[in-house]
């Protein structure tokens, strides 16, 4: 039976890291950024077709036969990448698959799920590297770490946080908690984890350099005060949930629902907090097409904008057509406001590639 540990958590939240150290353990492999998750979705419910999810239930295959077959299928594969590095477990790291910890966590029974937390500034600041303004850099922070406490109302005792400033400045005691809640046996090798990897990682991480705290504080010698001020009114209930202070690098006080003992918050005691996660005010993040998971909705209003922007109004086929409003003109109208979307960026090639999906001639 599949027992795989996924690593998630917002860009720039210290994933990486927590996947080479936990790489480094005899017994486990973890995988860099696959996004396999975004298959397993396609495989439920096929993209791009008006029948969607109805093609498990015509060949009379009920969701739980396919999650299980889904199941074992992916362990077969990532079995064997694990074998190849001679580990019996496997795991996977995407940061994206905070928005999929709950179909992972139905897919595979016995997964569990390993988050990382990071100061928001610290994340606005490192996702800087992609272009992105600050601005959008705390919105990504909100938005992954809101679906992070959402995952946890479900998954419960099988997900639990670590932040990145505690990983670094007590990283014994924190990959000895990991270890512990992924049921595994202390090896202290997962401490050396540099001297046994080399060349660059994922997101530009250097693998061969050791733990270094010095980059707790680095965002704060940069981020000016109007940047400062646009983290508070944006991330500030949510910073303050897992013990941070958006004017201060390093955590003020303990996570909300952390466990007695230990640095590790526990979603199986966020239910005691219900009232105080249903007041965090909630950030819309614009996601992209190539960085994200889309729901069928989500790809309508991404196919509308792509025609509404490249000036070619027309209709969309099923089930897209259904989807958005079409005004008596004919020309599809997007709805900045809806709920499932956010702000729609995309750049000419991927308008283009999408229109192409309407029209092959485009």
């Amino acid at each position: 039976m599949a027992r795989p540990i996924f690593v998630v958590g917002s860009m720039g939240s210290g994933t990486t890291l927590m996947r080479l150290m936990l790489d480094s353990h005899p017994n486990i492999m973890i995988a860099k950024e696959t996004g396999f998750m975004r298959s397993v979705s396609a495989i439920t419910s096929i993209p791009y077709w008006n029948a969607r999810d109805k093609w498990v239930r015509r060949i009379g295959i009920t969701p739980q036969e396919l999650d299980r077959s889904i199941e074992s299928f992916y362990d077969e594969i990532f079995g064997l990448a694990a074998a190849k590095q001679g580990a019996a477990r496997w795991g996977d790291k995407t940061p994206f698959h905070v928005e999929f910890i709950e179909a992972a966590a139905r897919v595979f029974p016995e997964a569990v799920f390993v988050g990382t937390i990071r100061h928001p500034g610290a994340v606005a600041n490192s996702v800087g590297r992609f272009g992105w303004s600050w601005r959008k850099g705390v919105r990504h922070w909100c938005s992954a770490n809101e679906s992070l406490l959402d995952a946890g109302a479900s998954v419960a005792d099988r997900l639990r946080l670590w932040r990145y400033e505690d990983l670094v400045s007590s990283t014994e005691l924190v990959m000895r908690e990991v270890l512990d809640f992924v049921e595994e046996p202390w090896d202290p090798i997962v401490l050396e984890h540099h001297r046994h990897k080399s060349g660059r990682a994922e997101g530009g991480t250097v693998a061969h350099e050791p733990v270094d705290t010095t980059r707790i504080d680095k965002w704060a010698d940069l981020a000016s005060e109007r940047s400062v001020g646009v983290l508070e009114g944006m991330a500030g209930p949510l910073a303050a949930f897992f013990g941070y202070d958006t004017r201060l690098s390093l955590p003020a006080r303990p996570m909300t629902g952390a466990l007695a003992s230990g640095l590790a918050a526990s979603a199986e005691s966020w239910s005691d907090h219900a009232d105080e996660i249903a007041a965090i005010p909630r950030q819309s993040e614009g996601r992209t097409f190539e960085n994200s998971m889309y729901t069928q909705r989500d790809l309508a209003l991404e196919l509308g904008a792509a025609y509404e922007k490249g000036a070619r109004g027309g209709r969309l086929r099923a089930p897209y057509r259904d989807m958005l409003p079409v005004p008596q003109g004919g020309v599809l109208a997007v709805e900045p406001s809806a709920p499932t979307s956010g702000p729609v960026t995309m750049s000419r090639r991927v308008r283009r590639r999408l229109a192409q999906l309407v029209d092959p001639d485009t």
